[in-house]
């Protein structure tokens, strides 16, 4: 699709939603017509439906199928086959939302009828398709202790997938007639299992006040449901708010100012003393401390991945796991980019943020994602390794030797898959056909930060020799390497900066609607693409037969604030020099790797650095 009055190629349309607690709940979603003009006839879906209200609408065992996490990607593979998608908006979804699984054991996971879901979301689109398909997934962790009410949804997931176009209303027949002018859209949400389930009506304003408190954060607030617990708020906590994601829970902080003890001002909560705060304390201040000594708490966050799928573990200080805010309220995507959906006392915080003034910090690292193009049918081994400095957290498909989560354990994956011109590709061995290879890395703080990159290849056959220079963790961007943007510009740059890079227009669109929410958070981002030599050294890519051009582009960005502008201003000149100036830093050959003579591989991911 071209946007009109742009320049602007974009493979899907992309939109995300919040949840707010300013409207009244009670109300229903407005009324809508069927999904698809083809049902309007039908009785049972051209009813107004208003039982999908996010945020409140849950799994339940009645209307869910329930299973191991490790069997969730292949089922959720069956059952997008089954209700229309194609290869790769089944590759996305199930990309996107692996890492927000992955934190758990077990998944409750229901598609939502598009009538239920039209209702709450209503899409028109001009002129009148002749049939829409609309695919709303709404998830949650089971944790162990749960798994025996939830036996009904588990013998459901043993069922042949095909029950759910019953469900969702889907037309398996007109979906495949190219004939017809065809939409498809697909979504999801996470619903934290710790809030709880309303069996009737929903709640009113008033109960929800009652039992709500607030976290404060870099000057954002978010109003929860109570946490009970102490490690429950923390996982709240490190899911809510995105800069976190990456902190392992260790180095969270929760601190108060207590009425009974005004005299000491704000103080740092411990864990015991959880209970006692919360019976007269309703905000709460989250911070990070770097050298906190760790506290051994049973948080529902997959931040230990030893043992593999553990869903409740003891925290590791070393490890932590991206979580895309899928602790969120609501989460929403109409493709596969995050979508982050608050109870938010200031909204997206586009003041300025944080970003900027310390030496050390997280990162978020985020979806790189490997296309082969070969010239005819081949069968290929790839591999990619990982220096010491992080470890895989989330890999798609399961590769020849590992899991779906690697974990410390691990910093190498291989695959070996059937791959096609038009770049589909077939893992050996099984019925699963991607688009693309998954791989997600965690920062590795146990590693020597002293340790340099091994040498490398070059990432194509003709390129100069190696040298290091990109170390996860460490590596940030600087007024020297990279531009500066204001958010409002941020998507018209990077389509461009992508375009000149070799990025075909689905890649393009993908890393963009990828990054922007996390960009949202800032008035002003630095971003930089590291040179493909650096980056290869910290990640050598093996892939056999050799390609004839291999193209590895990440993207490194950083929040920075008003304050710190002073600073950026060779940046920001940088920024007005146009795009190709990442040509050469990269080191891109634009003639070959759009030859399509030849065998070309292409990546793309990215990371955030505070």
């Amino acid at each position: 699709m071209t946007v009109v009055g742009s320049a602007v190629d974009v493979a899907y349309l992309f939109w995300e939603a919040e949840s707010s607690l300013s409207s009244d709940l009670p109300d229903s979603p407005p009324s809508s017509r069927p999904p698809s003009p083809s049902n309007a006839a039908e009785p049972q879906l051209s009813r107004v439906c208003s039982s999908f209200i996010p945020r409140i609408t849950r799994c339940s065992p009645d209307e869910s199928v329930m299973m191991p996490t490790k069997d969730v990607p292949a089922y959720l593979d069956k059952a997008l086959l089954a209700l229309g998608l194609h290869t790769e908006a089944r590759t996305s979804f199930i990309t996107y939302w692996l890492p927000s699984f992955l934190k758990y054991n077990h998944i409750a996971l229901r598609f939502v009828p598009q009538v239920e879901y039209e209702a709450a979301a209503p899409l028109d689109v001009s002129p009148p398709p002749n049939l829409v398909t609309r695919i709303f997934m709404v998830f949650q962790g089971i944790s162990a202790d749960r798994i025996g009410g939830w036996q009904k949804a588990r013998e459901r997931s043993l069922e042949p997938v095909d029950f759910w176009n019953r469900i969702v209303g889907t037309e398996e027949t007109r979906q495949r007639d190219p004939t017809l002018f065809h939409v498809l859209e697909w979504g999801g949400i996470i619903n934290l299992s710790s809030t709880p389930t309303y069996s009737k009506m929903p709640p009113t304003k008033q109960d929800l006040d009652a039992s709500l408190v607030f976290f404060a954060y870099k000057g954002r607030k978010v109003a929860v449901v109570r946490p009970m617990t102490y490690a429950e708020a923390i996982s709240l906590v490190s899911q809510y708010f995105r800069p976190l994601n990456r902190v392992p829970v260790d180095n969270i902080t929760i601190s108060a100012q207590l009425p009974d003890h005004q005299a000491q001002g704000v103080v740092e909560i411990h864990p015991e003393a959880w209970q006692v705060a919360l019976r007269t304390v309703d905000t709460f201040e989250i911070g990070v401390e770097l050298n906190k000594q760790p506290i051994d708490l049973m948080v529902n966050v997959f931040h230990s991945p030893s043992p593999p799928l553990a869903d409740w573990v003891s925290a590791d200080p070393s490890t932590s796991s991206r979580t895309d805010n899928q602790g969120a309220p609501v989460r929403m995507s109409s493709d596969n980019c995050p979508s982050t959906n608050y109870l938010s006392g200031r909204g997206r915080g586009r003041g300025g943020g944080g970003g900027g003034g310390r030496d050390r910090g997280p990162v978020l690292i985020g979806k790189p994602v490997i296309y082969l193009y070969p010239t005819s049918p081949i069968d290929a081994s790839v591999k990619i390794s990982l220096i010491p400095q992080w470890r895989f957290s989330a890999l798609y498909p399961v590769p020849a030797k590992g899991a779906i989560r690697d974990g410390k354990f691990s910093r190498s994956a291989e695959w070996i898959v059937s791959s096609n011109p038009d770049g589909m590709m077939k893992v050996k061995g099984t019925s699963i056909e991607v688009a693309y290879l998954f791989w997600e890395a965690e920062p590795n703080r146990a590693a020597s930060l002293l340790d340099s990159p091994p040498v490398s290849r070059p990432a194509s056959p003709d390129a100069p020799s190696p040298r290091p220079g990109f170390i996860p963790g460490v590596t940030k961007c600087s007024p020297e390497d990279s531009v500066l943007l204001h958010i409002d510009t941020v998507p018209f740059y990077l389509d461009g900066a992508l375009l000149s890079l070799g990025l075909h227009v689905e890649a393009r669109t993908s890393f963009i609607s990828y990054w922007l929410p996390f960009m949202l958070h800032y008035k002003f981002v630095a971003v930089r693409f590291i040179p493909q030599i650096d980056y290869e050294a910290s990640a050598p890519l093996e892939i056999s037969p050799l390609p004839d051009i291999v193209t590895r582009v990440y993207m490194l960005f950083q929040g920075i604030a008003e304050g710190e502008l002073g600073g950026w201003q060779e940046a920001q000149r940088r920024s007005s020099e146009g795009v190709d100036i990442w040509k050469a830093v990269v080191g891109v050959d634009e003639t070959r790797q759009h030859d399509e003579s030849l065998f070309r591989v292409l990546e793309w991911g990215g990371m955030e650095v505070f």
